[in-house]
């Protein structure tokens, strides 16, 4: 955490890999408002989206995958998206019948 306000802005993301929430082409609308950074990501971290606008994680991406996880520091507007967020509906129903 920081003192100083680290991303307040509005985001437009371009999905780079296949996730929980989208397909690689696909283009994501969020905004950012934090004042925390992630420090030492580790060179092989892999990313779901690159920013068009906006800051993410490490200044040229955000959704950092690992495993079945997807972590981002902005937030997702699901307004742009009808299939943004059925997609995550459905992975969460996934989840709750194993």
């Amino acid at each position: 955490m920081e003192k100083k306000l680290q991303a307040l802005d509005s985001t437009l993301m371009e999905t780079i890999n296949d996730n929980l929430l989208t397909r690689k082409g696909g283009i994501i609308h969020g905004h950012e408002y934090h004042f925390s950074r992630i420090i030492e990501i580790p060179k092989d971290a892999k990313f779901a989206f690159k920013m068009r606008i906006g800051k993410g994680i490490d200044g040229k991406h955000e959704g950092w995958m690992e495993h079945n996880s997807l972590a981002l520091l902005g937030h997702l507007n699901f307004a742009f998206s009808k299939e943004l967020a059925e997609n995550l509906i459905k992975r969460c129903e996934q989840y709750r019948h194993k």
